[in-house]
């Protein structure tokens, strides 16, 4: 899965995230074993940030947006 962001490291240091994930995690129950669908995502929004998520299917973009 590819996060990409238009706006510079710097801009976005100055300003308080709309919204902002750290080291999340979601795994599915598979029978006996656990199916990992997001390891450890960290992701920050700042207000007027466009954001596409990428990726094949099955790689956890939707399960990133629950």
């Amino acid at each position: 899965m590819a996060i990409a962001s238009i706006k510079e490291d710097s801009e976005r240091a100055q300003h308080r995230p709309l919204i902002e994930l750290r080291n999340i995690s979601l795994q599915y129950a598979n029978g006996k074993n656990d199916l990992p669908v997001l390891d450890h995502i960290n992701l920050r929004l700042d207000a007027n940030d466009f954001v596409c998520l990428l990726g094949p299917s099955g790689c956890g973009k939707s399960s990133l947006l629950l």
